[in-house]
């Protein structure tokens, strides 16, 4: 669900999140990231919002 729009994300509906890992917090937040879809939640005062990731590629550096 796009928190902006409250609009389902394609493909990421079928996800249970269950192997959603903590990637950081701040003051009375919490950032979680699925590992199975990519999708990003924030986590605060007992609500949970769901933001739209993208991917971006890693380059080697030579």
């Amino acid at each position: 669900m796009c928190a902006m729009t409250l609009e389902r994300q394609p493909g990421r509906e079928s996800c249970p999140h269950a192997d959603a890992e903590m990637i950081g917090s701040n003051v009375n937040a919490e950032f979680m990231r699925c590992k199975a879809c990519n999708q990003i939640f924030v986590l605060q005062a007992g609500r949970v919002w769901a933001i739209r990731s993208t991917r971006t590629p890693v380059y080697a550096v030579r």
